[in-house]
């Protein structure tokens, strides 16, 4: 019973962050044309590669934030409160000491990449710091709520996650239509009103003391748990870091060895990966929860389970928006931007592939993070990632060639990646691998196969040139993903629980 009332909370949790994901990306794809054509391609680019000189330094924030999901899920797998306000409170006091060691690397190190090392116009510097100082403070910020929201994570109250994510959207919205109206430099005025978005974190604060007992925060000092929380996070710092250097490293490489036209471009890009993301990742933050809870209750069978569905569900939703995407990138540009940067096309076809290939890793990583044991994972994996930059530093050099080898380089070492996280959660979880690629992978890239191969074959025969072919095409590679998928991916216990559950939507409709 207790299985089926956790699939029942997870699906109705995915649902609540899919109305949030529906909501935030229409949002953010208006709000991004806007602020594209209110900022020109040139500042638009300045504040995609300055403010990632501020996320440069978040590896800390990614690190312990990380940390403190797992940490606060397995303990109350456990159903131990007391160690759960616990691991709260000494979050709380770590997340203090890195809102400060951000702002001690970002006035050192980062002012002197800063002015040493980016290009940057002479007349929009001054604009370029504005941006930079507003996101150092809003980064500050963005620490202090992660605790508070991984306690929402872990409690599963997705309701409030999604309703505060769709407020935040709406203030997002609210800048760009003040913004517009505004005589003051835009550039400088957008890093000021997105860092005054930044206090929603407030309501966080607010929500946890009014509703769990543990997030009352008081000095806690448990030298144990301190050293399993840094140790834990000190491993996965170079994961951490390591995601954010290759994000980031082939930003700067794009403005060292082109322009911020280039940078603009990339910025497009990311902005479509960010879409995709939150396509699937209401799918992973309402299961991670239960994955490291099946660990620490030491359920295996059931985590196995629910990692295969997770895995093939999130392929879904992928297909589901990145057929259309890939196939039609040039019409979906032309129609969302109208301006649309050089290079945006292929930054874009590639970059979904990688991220398909990360989308499907990261259940297996939750796992490995459930374990605990993420030494060796996470040296092997961040080592591999980093590798993307002098990798693609050599190719831009010395080879001559053109920016989307960066992509592509970052494309065949996320594959590689995918496989060594495949044979650690076998080594740290009994993972089975086998089965894995049998039941899911094998029959995910069969489904792939015939379903680009339709795409093709329609694309051909009719040509994007309007919204009405898009949608009718859109409907076709939906309905032929969703009837692949029953008949591939399923098997025969998940093809029983989705018949029952539509003849039981159906009963309860003919009775309304």
């Amino acid at each position: 019973m207790s299985d089926i009332n956790n699939n029942k909370r997870i699906a109705k949790n995915t649902m609540m962050l899919y109305i949030r994901m529906l909501f935030s990306m229409v949002v953010s794809l208006y709000t991004s044309r806007v602020v594209l054509n209110t900022l020109g391609v040139e500042d638009y680019g300045i504040y995609g590669v300055v403010g990632g000189v501020v996320v440069l330094f978040s590896f800390l924030n990614n690190a312990m934030s990380v940390a403190t999901q797992r940490f606060l899920n397995f303990e109350l797998g456990r159903q131990d409160m007391s160690r759960v306000q616990c691991v709260f409170n000494v979050s709380i006091t770590i997340y203090i000491f890195i809102a400060l060691l951000i702002i001690l690397l970002s006035e050192t190190i980062g002012i002197w990449f800063f002015y040493t090392k980016l290009n940057i116009p002479f007349d929009r510097q001054n604009a370029a710091m504005w941006v930079y100082q507003m996101s150092v403070l809003a980064s500050c910020l963005s620490v202090i709520r992660i605790p508070y929201n991984a306690l929402v994570i872990a409690y599963e109250k997705m309701s409030f996650f999604a309703y505060v994510s769709i407020i935040e959207v709406l203030l997002k919205l609210l800048i760009v239509i003040v913004l517009v109206h505004i005589a003051f430099d835009h550039l400088i005025m957008y890093s000021i009103l997105l860092f005054i978005v930044s206090f929603v974190v407030v309501v966080y604060v607010l929500y946890c003391n009014l509703n769990f007992s543990v997030s009352k925060y008081s000095f806690c000092w448990d030298k144990e748990l301190f050293g399993k929380l840094t140790s834990y996070s000190a491993w996965n710092m170079f994961g951490a870091s390591a995601g954010v250097a290759k994000d980031q490293g082939i930003n700067f490489l794009l403005n060292i060895f082109f322009t911020p036209s280039i940078n603009a471009a990339h910025a497009i890009s990311m902005q479509i990966n960010s879409a995709i993301f939150q396509f699937y990742n209401s799918i992973l933050v309402a299961a991670q929860p239960q994955i490291i809870k099946y660990y620490a209750a030491q359920e295996l069978e059931k985590m196995y389970r629910l990692v295969f569905l997770v895995v093939k569900i999130i392929y879904l939703l992928l297909i589901v928006i990145s057929l259309p995407l890939f196939f039609d990138t040039s019409f979906i540009l032309d129609l969302w931007l109208g301006t649309v940067p050089e290079y945006s096309v292929p930054f874009i076809r590639i970059l979904i592939g990688i991220t398909c290939v990360d989308a499907m890793a990261t259940p297996l990583m939750t796992v490995a993070h459930a374990t605990g044991k993420i030494k060796l994972y996470q040296s092997l994996v961040g080592t591999i990632t980093i590798c993307i930059i002098p990798i693609s530093y050599l190719f831009l050099r010395y080879g001559g060639l053109e920016p989307t080898i960066v992509y592509v380089i970052s494309l065949c070492l996320s594959i590689v990646n995918f496989f060594i996280r495949l044979w650690f959660v076998n080594d740290l979880a009994k993972f089975p691998v086998y089965d894995f690629l049998s039941q899911v992978m094998f029959r995910v890239i069969i489904m792939t196969i015939i379903l680009v191969l339709f795409m093709h074959l329609m694309g051909n025969l009719f040509i994007c040139d309007s919204v009405f072919i898009f949608v009718v095409k859109l409907v076709i590679s939906s309905a032929l993903s969703l009837f692949l998928f029953y008949c591939l991916c399923f098997n025969s216990r998940e093809k029983n629980m989705f018949i029952n559950k539509i003849q039981s939507c159906f009963k309860q409709y003919v009775k309304f």
